[in-house]
């Protein structure tokens, strides 16, 4: 039996009902866990196919295959990567952030778009836990998918600057937040046919639409119209702009971290 990671965010909620009103493939299972973790795992290979980090894919690109036009990405603001403060962004050399690694892609990316929009790069502290304690501890937090999305509806007074808006502003070209791919020792047939079912449950979507919001308000509590409207932000393809995007992304970070 070969496992597919699914990560528990409401970004990726659509496309795995779909899949799973679709039926999953003869000998394939799915197994929930965060992006980090299925990122790891499928390098160590404890699973076959699912969702990668860009900055993991870069490094460990060897062994993956990218399953042809499957990413989550946005063009402008997303709401899947998003800078909280108690403060204005960008106003002082000293703003400090709270975030979840210091070797995390995003993190990289945050560093490249503060020098570039504001002309220094904020002082980070490692940190995780609690948004709400982050904040009142550090002023502002790099938060990511549900937790993202829930300081913004719970805390509207907070200031919000979203990656992939200032990603678009920088570079006219989409931002990236994860990548599907499949390890390349699984059979040439089996990839083929992973690649066919995620592509039509992406097919599936309009038509499952009523029934997927259902799904994520029972999940969530969040009204339909905020779902609806953080779902209109993104999407799951994969074109030539997102390719540049990738070149540009792997450029920057090894622009500040010349070692990798």
């Amino acid at each position: 039996m070969r496992t597919i990671g699914e990560p528990p965010y409401l970004s990726t909620l659509p496309l795995y009902y779909a899949l799973r009103e679709l039926g999953l493939p003869q000998d394939f299972e799915v197994s929930r866990a965060r992006l980090s973790h299925l990122s790891e795992r499928l390098i160590n290979g404890t699973i076959a196919s699912g969702p990668i980090s860009v900055l993991t894919y870069l490094q460990h690109r060897d062994s993956l295959e990218l399953i042809p036009n499957m990413a989550l990405s946005s063009m402008g603001a997303g709401g899947s990567g998003v800078l909280v403060s108690t403060k204005p962004i960008g106003t002082s050399a000293e703003f400090e952030v709270a975030v979840p690694s210091l070797k995390d892609g995003t993190v990289y990316l945050l560093r490249w778009l503060f020098a570039e929009m504001f002309g220094y790069e904020p002082l980070l502290v490692e940190r995780t836990g609690n948004p709400e304690h982050l904040l009142q501890e550090h002023g502002a937090a790099l938060l990511f998918e549900d937790q993202a999305l829930s300081a913004r509806y719970h805390s509207p007074d907070l200031h919000v600057w979203d990656l992939g808006d200032a990603w678009w502003q920088c570079t006219h070209t989409p931002l990236v937040y994860m990548l599907w791919v499949v390890r390349k020792e699984v059979p040439e047939h089996e990839r083929e046919l992973l690649a066919s079912r995620f592509t039509e449950a992406k097919r599936n979507l309009p038509s499952l639409k009523a029934a997927i919001l259902q799904e994520a308000q029972e999940q969530s509590g969040y009204p339909a119209e905020y779902l609806s409207n953080f779902w209109s932000r993104f999407n799951y393809d994969f074109t030539p702009a997102h390719q540049t995007s990738l070149r540009l992304f792997e450029q920057y970070v090894s622009s500040l971290d010349p070692a990798r």
